[in-house]
């Protein structure tokens, strides 16, 4: 997987977050309905899509627990080679 490669609709999102979630691997995001920096990329540890609709995942610069991310505010997203321990369990 091209790591340059940016994926933009909702059915490439789910897809990478559950290609990424099988092999460990840190998701990038632009995710729009953050107030802090829309612009900025968010790492986070993929770890459960619910009725695919929501993403929860890990932000790794944020804090010590799982987020909640409704996928239709994902404006981008991007694979990394960023490895990660799962710290719970992984649900996809």
């Amino acid at each position: 997987m091209n790591n340059k490669e940016i994926y933009k609709t909702t059915e490439k999102i789910v897809d990478l977050i559950k290609q990424q979630s099988n092999r460990n691997k840190v998701i990038a995001i632009i995710y729009e309905k953050s107030s802090e920096n829309p612009e900025e990329w968010r790492f986070t540890e993929p770890y459960e899509i619910k009725d695919e609709k929501y993403y929860y995942g890990y932000d790794i610069k944020k804090d010590d627990h799982i987020r909640r991310f409704n996928i239709d505010s994902i404006a981008e997203a991007k694979p990394t080679n960023l490895n990660f321990e799962p710290r719970w369990e992984v649900k996809l």
